[in-house]
């Protein structure tokens, strides 16, 4: 297909769709685009955008016009079925019909096909194209589909493959100005809470901020070995992988305590408008008491009776506390000194209950 080969009607309506496009900034502006000159185009009753999302796991986002959001969700428990996908990642940038994926026959047994019949949306045709971009580690899709029995015809076939190309290009303009979107936006939230300890990183490779104070406690409570991509602890990726990224702002957290003090990380998955992409990591160091640190390296009965001297109880009274000989006690206190440097029960209470720096 080309230009010249297009009726005055095609050529108006890919006009205005080529002009409307050059203004598109992110993807739902691109379906309502779709909707009001592509939909037109090819008779179709209603469209579907998506783009993959990150991370290994196959899984889009849906935008759509015309139809329930609830199809693809739905659609997962068909996944296996789902023969637009099977067919169009085969033969990426190519407009492909329904007839040219699955026989009438197996398209009426597939159970994608029963699910929109069972919510009252009947996917008769199908016309899709998988979008793919050079140089980029994401893809796009385009899907029109008709309620009623009657297939898509080769020209509309041909239309579609002449502005798939725009749609990539779009599709990665909406991608960049999303993604410089949200780095602004992060960039003007570091630049006001500078002396916050923070780190954004988007996977699997892109480290995208780490201020000063983050950078302070990585090198304090990691060691160099410990560090791996994008000059970031291990674990901590690790982790961050092991969270959900189906939710638009999830929000957990990591801790590690050391001699004194102890270091929560809280993830929190930043939701741009085509999805999330990049963790926030906010880092917060906690000083705890010279007891917390004691009570670790005591055995059962020991802590029991440091507990009790720090309240300010005698011998006579720790000793009907724990069940046992005041002889007993003074034993247990002796060791309870020995383990933390101390010399006395003053010296032992002064220092358990002084408050950290």
């Amino acid at each position: 297909m080309t230009w010249e080969d297009m009726n005055p009607h095609e050529r108006t309506l890919v006009g205005q769709l080529m002009e409307a496009l050059f203004h598109v900034q992110t993807p739902r502006e691109l379906v309502r685009c779709l909707e009001e000159f592509l939909g037109r185009l090819v008779a179709a009753d209603c469209l579907a955008l998506c783009v993959s999302k990150p991370g290994p796991a196959l899984d889009y986002h849906w935008l759509v016009a015309q139809m329930p959001p609830a199809f693809f969700e739905r659609a997962r428990d068909g996944a296996p079925s789902d023969f637009v996908q099977d067919a169009v990642s085969r033969q990426p940038n190519t407009v492909l019909r329904d007839e040219e994926m699955i026989s009438r026959d197996a398209l009426e047994r597939n159970a994608l096909y029963r699910i929109s019949h069972d919510m009252g949306l009947p996917l008769e045709q199908v016309m899709s194209v998988c979008l793919v971009a050079p140089g980029q580690d994401w893809h796009g899709g385009f899907t029109a589909y008709r309620t009623r029995r009657r297939p898509f015809s080769e020209r509309e076939q041909r239309l579609i493959q002449y502005v798939s190309r725009l749609l990539t290009t779009t599709l990665v303009r909406c991608r960049m100005f999303l993604e410089h979107e949200l780095q602004g936006q992060l960039l003007d939230s570091l630049l006001r809470e500078h002396q916050v300890a923070l780190v954004v990183f988007s996977p699997p490779a892109e480290r995208l901020e780490c201020t000063p104070p983050a950078a302070t406690l990585l090198r304090k409570w990691f060691a160099p070995e410990d560090f791996g991509p994008m000059d970031l602890p291990r674990a901590l990726v690790r982790h961050a992988a092991s969270l959900s990224p189906l939710c638009p702002v999830d929000t957990r957290t990591w801790s590690h305590a050391g001699r004194g003090e102890s270091l929560t990380v809280t993830f929190t998955a930043l939701a741009r408008r085509d999805g999330p992409g990049c963790w926030q990591l906010t880092f917060q160091e906690t000083r705890h008491s010279m007891l917390a640190t004691w009570l670790e390296k005591l055995t059962p009965r020991e802590r029991q009776i440091a507990l009790l001297l720090v309240q300010g109880k005698s011998d006579k009274e720790i000793s009907q506390a724990a069940g046992c000989a005041v002889g007993t006690v003074k034993k247990h206190l002796r060791k309870l000194y020995e383990k933390t440097e101390t010399s006395s029960r003053a010296d032992f209470i002064a220092r358990a209950l002084k408050p950290p720096d």
